[in-house]
């Protein structure tokens, strides 16, 4: 019984870990998302609907980078309140750096749902 639940453990996706690199470049892609969700949505698309659906599917990516993020201020001796400080200061960090950096135009709208699919891809 115990193998079998190990197992189960090793290919459950909760059990790999993903390295501080590649938690920021998720956060980064989810944040990008995001914002152009929002950017769509006063054009009258229903961008914000079709992120949060988007989102939920790839919520364990999202909090397998979150976990990745509180590991290595953990292991930099941050204390719990100081961890949580950190990661908000990274999310904080990535909407400022997408805001600055990536330009949305409405022309994009109507290929959100498409946008999204293709930010799927690039997750590591």
């Amino acid at each position: 019984m115990r193998i079998a639940i190990l197992l189960a453990l090793l290919f459950s996706p909760c059990c790999f870990a993903i390295s501080y690199h590649a938690a920021g470049h998720n956060l980064t892609i989810i944040e990008s998302s995001r914002q152009e969700a929002n950017f769509c949505s006063p054009y009258g698309y229903a961008t914000q609907a079709q992120f949060n659906k988007w989102l939920e599917t790839h919520r364990t990516i999202q909090r397998n980078s979150l976990q990745a993020l509180q590991t290595q201020a953990k292991s930099a001796g941050l204390t719990e309140k100081e961890q949580l400080a950190f990661i908000q200061e990274a999310q904080q960090h990535i909407k400022k750096q997408v805001a600055t950096t990536v330009r949305f135009n409405q022309s994009q709208c109507p290929l959100f749902q498409k946008s999204l699919e293709y930010n799927a891809s690039l997750f590591k």
